[in-house]
This record gives C-alpha cells, sequence and structure tokens, in this order.
C-alpha cells in the first residue's frame, strides 16, 4: 500500500530572525521622524504670505480678543478725530487681513501636524504589522 505523508514546508518568519530586527528598527526610524516633524511644525514660528509674523500653533501672536481691542482703539482715534480717517482705516483693513491670513496659516500647520502625529502612531504600526506577518520560503 502506498502512504502519503504530508510535510510542512519549512518556513521562518520575518518576525524571528534577522528581518525582524530591521523591521523594528524602521518602525522606530519612522515613529521617530514623523513625530519629529509633528513637533517641528508646531513650535516652530510662522508667518502669513505676506510675511507678516504669526506665532505658532501653541503662542499665536495676536488673538481674537486683541485684534477687538485694536480696532475699537483705533475707532476711538477716528471718532476723536486725531488722525487722518482714511490712513487709519486702511491700517485697520491691513491689520484685519493680517490676522486672517495668520489664522488660516496656523490652522492649516495644525492640521499638518496632527497628521505627522497621527502617522508617527499609525505607520510604525503597520510596518510591524505587515513586516511581522510576512513569511520568507527555504527552498
Amino acid at each position: 500500500m502506498l502512504r502519503l505523508k504530508w510535510e510542512e514546508p519549512t518556513t521562518t518568519t520575518v518576525a524571528s530572525g534577522y528581518g525582524a530586527q530591521m523591521m523594528k528598527r524602521l518602525a522606530a526610524v519612522a515613529a521617530l521622524g514623523l513625530v519629529l516633524v509633528a513637533l517641528l511644525l508646531t513650535f516652530l514660528p510662522a508667518s502669513g504670505d505676506n510675511g507678516s509674523p504669526c506665532g505658532t500653533w501653541v503662542s499665536p501672536a495676536m488673538s481674537e480678543d486683541e485684534l477687538r481691542e485694536t480696532n475699537e482703539k483705533a475707532r476711538g482715534v477716528i471718532d476723536e478725530g486725531l488722525i487722518d480717517t482714511f490712513e487709519l482705516e486702511a491700517q485697520m483693513v491691513a491689520a484685519n487681513a493680517d490676522f486672517r491670513q495668520c489664522q488660516d496659516t496656523l490652522s492649516s500647520r495644525r492640521l499638518w501636524s496632527l497628521l505627522a502625529l497621527g502617522a508617527g502612531v499609525l505607520v510604525p504600526v503597520g510596518i510591524l504589522y505587515v513586516g511581522g506577518g510576512r513569511r520568507e520560503y527555504d527552498a
């Protein structure tokens, strides 16, 4: 009688040898790099398109309350007639435009910072998950 014997192919997972170390290193470097980018985007100062300083995500150059207070002071000066109205109103419009532009710049900076931070968490997990499940077959 003929007997068939099933033999499992000899396999090693990447997670069990040198490949596992490389995957872990790659994941650590990716995480460190992406978190560093997120920190840089958070704490480096930004500027608007016209070069006006906007501050950082954690410390903006001007808040809405400060802008409102500045506008109220300027309106008081205009009402008293102490300065040319046209010039002061032009400066107020420019200040408001700079503020809005800075808000947009900081908003996009926040978005990219959060995306880099999220990628700094998810990319290494994906590298370890995909790399750990890959098998190398010995011939």
